[in-house]
């Protein structure tokens, strides 16, 4: 698989990612004001159950998913060494989901009773929530093999939109269900269904487009299971790092600080989290790329140029962005003064962008077999942040978002510094380039002093032209390019179609 078609599969699941992502927040403002009315503020609380098992899948995923992908990409044109992990894989999810569903069977009425404390007249409500959430994600856990295989031989696109459907599904399933019955036991019959069609798709894309894959099925390899688990073991430790991260700063913001300050921490970090996530959508894929490519480092330099490119393309004009308009823009969604929040949000998302300007550099790392450094470079920044927000807490709240930017700079800088090293003779943007791009960004702000707050938003727009103009003069990011390119390519295929629909 040459880079000019990589590149193309990369941006049709990155537009699948990213439309995903983008439909998420809708649904989800509307499905959760729905939700609370139908099923009352309790009935919801109970319902809300369900994301302790969404945590507890997340900590018993030990790194195979992707320790899978890495394989299949790696070892593209061999089918037995393909069916070899992929067995090993789906019979260690399988072991894994029983676990958990037996887990949650013996324990669920001591751990409703007894740790959560739910009333008795609720008992029966949570229990079952515990246990159909469950089984819903059993069903997602031992789908992610599927998956697996398919994103390693870069299908993304057929990966985001099975997750689309879900995401539609299980939204209107979900609408539907309060409509007719509001309760979670219609709920549960939900999620039970769109987990079931996410498997069932998964499966039928393996069995159509990868059938070898199903061959020797019952064949476990421990040979193989040894090499998953030696790379998944980083992958794992750095997953719970930036997992536990959220509820750690809450932990230490409670106990150093105050509850005025971790509600304000609460709305920007989980305001910062959704809006990074529909700008990294197309970095998605590239780690099973860097997989793919890692013996031919000329085409993942062609990949990692373009990733690198478009971050500096969107988080220059994005930090900029909060850093004109957060206290204005928060102050009209809370309402009232939200000074603090909208400090905090700035400094919290110019740290997120700094982290994910450097993702392409740390998820290729990740890519050519680098799963220990993953794990250590992501404890580390953690370290930093927390140190640093223990050691100042006395010095007011403002301390809590500096503690976590300085935390994403340190990852920053090590994964440029490691990247640099591993790959010694690959160049992805000159540092002329960067300088270039930054000099609109140094006269906006610069301008912006003398500039009313009446003007700031035509002095912003025209920053922003003049930014995405001198991104595609100097190669930073060729946008209009990248799009020629797309269409023509789709513009042959159909030519190509066409031609063979019309022989005989």
């Amino acid at each position: 698989m040459d880079a000019t078609v990589l590149k193309n599969k990369l941006l049709k699941g990155s537009l699948a990612g990213m439309l995903r992502v983008i439909l998420a927040v809708p649904l989800y403002l509307i499905l959760t004001p729905y939700a609370l009315s139908r099923l009352g503020t309790v009935i919801f609380g109970i319902w809300s159950f369900n994301t302790v098992i969404i945590s507890l899948v997340n900590l018993t995923d030990f790194g195979f998913k992707n320790s899978l992908v890495r394989q299949v990409a790696a070892n593209i044109d061999n089918e037995d060494e393909i069916r070899r992990y992929f067995s090993a894989t789906f019979w260690i999810y399988l072991v894994l989901a029983m676990i958990l569903l037996t887990g949650i069977f013996l324990f669920a009425d001591d751990l409703v009773a007894k740790v959560l404390r739910v009333p008795a007249e609720l008992h029966d409500e949570a229990v079952f929530v515990f246990l159909i959430s469950a089984a819903s994600f059993a069903l997602r856990f031992i789908a992610a093999p599927f998956q697996a295989v398919i994103e390693g031989h870069q299908e993304h696109f057929y990966s985001q939109m099975i997750s689309l459907v879900w995401l539609v599904s299980n939204a209107a399933g979900s609408i539907a269900a309060l409509a007719l019955q509001p309760d979670v036991y219609s709920l549960g019959i939900v999620s039970i269904a769109s987990n079931l069609l996410v498997f069932l798709l998964f499966a039928r894309r393996i069995r159509m487009r990868f059938p070898f894959v199903l061959k020797q099925f019952f064949r476990i390899d421990p040979a193989a299971v040894a090499t998953l688990l030696r790379f998944g073991v980083g992958i794992h430790l750095a997953t719970l790092v930036i997992t536990l991260r959220e509820p750690i700063y809450k932990i230490m913001i409670s106990r150093f600080c105050d509850l005025e300050s971790l509600a304000s921490f609460e709305v920007s970090y989980r305001l910062c989290t959704q809006l990074v996530s529909v700008v990294v959508s197309p970095l998605l894929g590239t780690f099973a790329a860097s997989a793919l490519l890692e013996r031919r480092p000329e085409e993942l330099g062609k990949i990692l140029r373009l990733m690198v490119g478009f971050n500096c393309a969107i988080f220059f004009p994005a930090i900029l962005l909060f850093g004109t308009f957060s206290q204005s823009l928060i102050s009209l969604w809370l309402g009232g003064d939200a000074n603090v929040t909208a400090f905090m949000t700035f400094v919290m998302f110019t740290g997120f962008a700094l982290y994910y300007m450097t993702q392409p550099l740390y998820k290729s790392l990740e890519g050519v077999g680098m799963s220990g450094y993953s794990a250590m470079v992501q404890a580390f920044g953690m370290a930093v942040s927390a140190v640093i927000l223990v050691v100042f807490s006395d010095q007011g709240e403002m301390v809590i978002p500096l503690s976590l930017f300085a935390g994403f700079v340190v990852i920053s800088i090590s994964n440029y510094l490691v990247f640099c090293r591993r790959f010694r003779t690959m160049s992805l943007i000159a540092p002329g380039k960067l300088l270039i791009v930054l000099i609109p960004a140094a006269l906006y702000v610069t301008a912006s002093f003398g500039v009313s707050s009446q003007w700031l938003p035509l002095l912003f727009f025209a920053y922003l032209v003049l930014h995405f103009v001198v991104v595609a003069k100097t190669g930073v990011f060729d946008y209009l390019g990248l799009a020629g390119k797309f269409l023509d390519l789709r513009r042959k295929r159909a030519g190509q179609s066409g031609i063979a629909l019309r022989t005989p």
